[in-house]
């Protein structure tokens, strides 16, 4: 079984050992924002949907529990659960997408740069990781910091919840800021010059080595056997890269979800990236991602459905109706920073917009500038990847956006490139499947199980050479308004 902790939902899916899938389920939620820019989540609330999931998933399934044989987990990066000595969340969990630690940011970047301190080797400094949230509790809630005794990321404390014990993987830990990636380990530097224990932090494995067994509690909240082996798991981007069979250096991925990623699978980290880019541990040690992110991808045309179409209109429709329309919607752009941006601005301030409305916008157009835009999004950040030496022929296509064929064609056409799309749509869940198959001893490791389990739709999606012309020309109108745009947006708040 595998399972994906996502920001908006959780997925389940059973899937033998030469990828089938024998069953699945799944349970949206929301993220709260008390406060403008923050977003938090209710750890306990992760816990019951994966549960739910989980029983779901087994009841559509038509074995037994007793045939599960490992279970992984797939988790949302860079969000901070602080817990008390109990494994008991003192507060609620602080996620990738927010924002308020814009001055721990700034603090932490001089602090970085004065001290040399490696950790900005590799990432920038950004609002929503783990070490700048923790700051900003220390300074702004101090009542909770000193309640802390432990810190994880999300799928690290429902995996606690499952066996009573807390450990995180090497992939999820790199995109904390506290990690030492090059040595797969945390960074005693950064945390002792910071004054912070280093003992809150758990102890890292790779993503199919073994964390503990599911618990008698657990068993009967899940529906799973007690004594079930359950994997480290992994961070979700690069449990895709699992999903999608990319793990050898040079694979590379697009990825739509709430957020977009374009991603490469590299066998060295890569240097002096970090102002624009991403780079983090695999699945296992040896293997490294570097990627180019974007945070509101697939939640723009959520955002845009339920707040601005009308009321019953869903995806389908607006995805038909804006395939009506011309290349380019007709002069309207769409820059798709609804709660700041990271690769290539790294500015957690920066804001959306439409440009070029009119009388004669419509509905179909605002929708298919939000594919356009996105899209432009992440060509911008390859561009940034082209600049370290970072290309592919072709790009394995993935994520809840990539099932339809009008945003995988305005990609292809886009990056003028062709697409393989992945058979598997949850791919998240899919890679931790993978995982737990390496877990349970099907295959020698992840890589030689998403090798052998990854499936690809016969039919690829090749690029229309006009309209990759004419959206060249389209992308340098979309990176001068993203240049004004940010650059009237301040990073603070």
């Amino acid at each position: 079984m595998g399972i994906d902790l996502g920001t908006a939902s959780v997925k389940a899916l059973i899937v033998d050992s030469q990828g089938g899938i024998c069953a699945q389920a799944g349970r949206g939620y929301s993220f709260k924002s008390p406060r403008y820019g923050w977003a938090e989540q209710n750890c306990d609330e992760w816990y019951e949907a994966v549960c739910e999931v989980s029983r779901k998933a087994l009841s559509a399934f038509k074995g037994s529990a007793q045939q599960i044989k490992a279970v992984a987990l797939s988790g949302q990066m860079h969000g901070l659960v602080p817990l008390d000595g109990n494994f008991t969340p003192v507060r609620n969990a602080i996620l990738h997408c927010d924002a308020r630690s814009a001055a721990e940011v700034r603090f932490l970047a001089g602090f970085c740069a004065e001290k040399r301190l490696s950790i900005a080797d590799f990432n920038s400094v950004y609002t929503g990781f783990l070490l700048p949230s923790l700051l900003w509790l220390r300074e702004n809630e101090p009542q909770n910091y000193a309640k802390i005794r432990h810190v994880c990321l999300p799928k690290d404390y429902v995996n606690c919840k499952l066996t009573g014990e807390l450990g995180s993987d090497i992939s999820d830990a790199s995109g904390t800021l506290a990690f030492d990636i090059e040595n797969f380990c945390w960074s005693k530097q950064a945390l002792s010059a910071l004054e912070i224990p280093e003992e809150w932090f758990p102890p890292c494995k790779s993503a199919a080595e073994a964390l503990g067994l599911i618990s008698a509690k657990a068993a009967e909240a899940t529906g799973l056997c007690a004594g079930t082996p359950v994997a480290h798991g992994g961070a979700d981007q690069v449990m895709q890269a699992l999903g999608n069979g990319a793990v050898s250096p040079g694979d590379a991925t697009l990825n739509i979800g709430s957020s977009a990623q374009i991603c490469f699978q590299s066998g060295a980290p890569v240097k002096g990236a970090a102002a624009a880019l991403n780079t983090f541990c695999g699945f296992e040690r040896g293997a490294w991602i570097t990627m180019g992110a974007m945070m509101s991808a697939g939640i723009s045309m959520r955002w845009f459905a339920e707040n601005i179409a009308p009321p019953g209109v869903n995806f389908a429709a607006l995805d038909a109706q804006a395939a009506q329309l011309p290349a380019g919607s007709e002069g309207l752009f769409f820059h798709p920073y609804l709660n700041g941006e990271r690769s290539p601005h790294m500015n957690s301030a920066l804001r959306g917009a439409w440009t070029g409305l009119s009388f004669s916008t419509g509905m179909p157009h605002l929708a298919r500038a939000i594919m356009e835009g996105v899209a432009y999004s992440l060509a911008w950040c390859m561009e940034s990847c082209a600049e370290f030496g970072l290309g592919a022929s072709e790009f394995i296509v993935s994520g809840g956006g990539a099932q339809s064929v009008l945003w995988r064609q305005i990609l292809a056409d886009v990056f003028g490139s062709p697409l393989k799309i992945a058979e598997v749509s949850e791919q998240a869940a899919f890679g931790a499947a993978i995982t737990a198959a390496a877990q349970a001893g099907f295959f020698g490791s992840a890589g030689e199980a998403s090798r052998a389990m990854a499936r690809y739709k016969p039919e690829r999606v090749e690029p229309d050479k006009k309209r990759a012309a004419f959206y060249k020309e389209q992308f340098l109108k979309f990176k001068a308004l993203g240049k004004m745009l940010n650059g009237f947006y301040e990073d603070k708040f």
